[in-house]
């Protein structure tokens, strides 16, 4: 294997995810903690980085890893749990976003699925697809969620739950990590 620049042979992460297969065609799964999988957060790794990684972690649950922290008398054994992106110093992804494009906190407007105007929001960022809770509105018949953000217009869609299913998924910049399983164009 090729060594990087700071002359390692790999690289260990503390995320829940599972690497897989040989040394120059790894694939990424799953953890076996499913509550704290972040597979899916490594979607944009490139195989050559797949490659060079490894998840100590992924083989284990979070329940386990804190018993062996504590077995080692690690001072971190009892730290809560980060519900934020680990590497986001401040106290909010939110304080990153805003930094990185100050765009994403203009005020717009909400509407609902038949672009009827229920409200205004404080920017795109601090909605998600499927959100419920913070929305900012009350009094509504029924419970609503978000359903699509419109970065171009500013704007945010509310539906109901049903409004949240899709019969198609559009794909682009498809990043495989799974093997050579797909079956090549001809």
């Amino acid at each position: 294997m090729k060594q990087k620049k700071i002359g390692a042979d790999a690289l260990a992460t503390g995320h829940y995810a599972i690497r897989k297969g040989p040394l120059n065609n790894a694939s990424l799964h799953k953890a076996k903690d499913s509550t704290k999988d972040q597979s899916f957060f490594l979607f944009a790794t490139h195989q050559e980085q797949l490659n060079y990684v490894r998840f100590p972690l992924g083989n284990f649950t979070k329940t386990e890893i804190r018993q062996l922290a504590q077995s080692y008398e690690l001072d971190v054994s009892n730290k809560p749990d980060s519900q934020d992106i680990c590497f986001v110093t401040s106290d909010s992804y939110r304080d990153l976003i805003k930094n990185l494009n100050p765009n994403t906190e203009k005020k717009g407007v909400i509407y609902d699925n038949k672009n009827n105007i229920l409200g205004t929001h404080d920017g795109i960022s601090n909605y998600t697809i499927g959100q419920r809770k913070g929305v900012g509105l009350s009094g509504l018949k029924e419970a609503m969620y978000v359903i699509k953000i419109n970065k171009q217009q500013n704007s945010i869609t509310l539906g109901t739950k049903d409004k949240l299913k899709k019969n198609v998924i559009n794909f682009k910049n498809i990043n495989w990590l799974g093997g050579n399983i797909l079956p090549k164009k001809s």
